[in-house]
């Protein structure tokens, strides 16, 4: 069940604190959790978790490929390891082994994607990654969510806690635009209709959702009236909606 927050807010975490903070709430429930770094600790707020809970968070240094290698071996120990690289890194820089080490093996471990897109910019071109959610959706078995704000971020967290398998989630890490309030849940693999409308619909996923409904807002002055979809889900997408709203509005728009 979902909420709206308020138009035109900014979250109230970043979204690196969500995740730091949900690791460190996982280790002091007694879960199995691992952490896996890629030399990141600090750009990911991990470092006073790494320093209070050094048996469950480990720095791999730069090397992405050995790490996921690590997190399937862990996995195979009955551990529930989370990897965290920046996004251009996590597909392109270790494909081979997210496919031979998590997808052929259906190893359950999550990966966490960073600065997705154009986010990493003052990292430079090498950092900016545009093709990751396309290289990793021909994975067979992968499942790949782009988070919205920092409420869907922490929903999604505690469910792939308890969720089996190969799991890709892209996000940024710093504040997001509010797009649900508080309490708001989700349900992986539907997309959710943030707004209703008659004459076409705009589809979007993670910092675009924000971008959808601001276009949706100016198209509503101009007499057009435009749905929003959050496709949070890339794989599974949500076909039946997709389907839906393709035979009621006129025409179908991927922001």
């Amino acid at each position: 069940m979902i909420k709206l927050a308020p138009a035109g807010l900014k979250d109230d975490i970043e979204m690196r604190k969500v995740y730091a903070g949900f690791v460190a709430g996982q280790i002091e429930a007694g879960s199995p959790i691992i952490a896996l770094e890629a030399d990141l600790m600090s750009s990911m707020a991990m470092d006073s978790v790494a320093r209070d809970y050094p048996q469950h968070v480990i720095n791999c240094g730069i090397m992405e490929a050995n790490v996921i290698g690590t997190a399937a071996g862990l996995a195979l120990t009955g551990r529930k390891p989370f990897v965290h690289t920046f996004t251009a890194f996590a597909s392109r820089r270790c494909f081979d082994q997210l496919f031979m080490a998590l997808d052929y093996q259906r190893n359950n471990v999550k990966v966490i994607a960073s600065d997705a897109g154009v986010t990493a910019c003052h990292n430079g071109g090498t950092h900016m990654s545009f093709e990751d959610m396309g290289i990793v959706r021909g994975l067979a078995h992968s499942v790949v969510l782009e988070v919205t704000d920092a409420v869907m971020f922490a929903d999604i967290l505690r469910q792939l806690m308890d969720l089996d398998g190969f799991y890709w989630l892209r996000t940024i890490r710093k504040q997001a635009r509010s797009i649900y309030a508080p309490g708001s849940t989700f349900t992986i693999g539907k997309g959710n209709v943030l707004r209703e409308g008659d004459d076409i619909t705009l589809i979007a996923n993670g910092i675009m959702v924000a971008e959808a409904l601001e276009a949706a807002r100016q198209l509503e002055q101009e007499g057009v009236s435009a749905a929003v979809i959050d496709m949070f889900t890339l794989k599974p997408i949500d076909r039946m909606l997709v389907k839906k709203l393709r035979g009621k509005n006129a025409a179908y728009r991927h922001v």
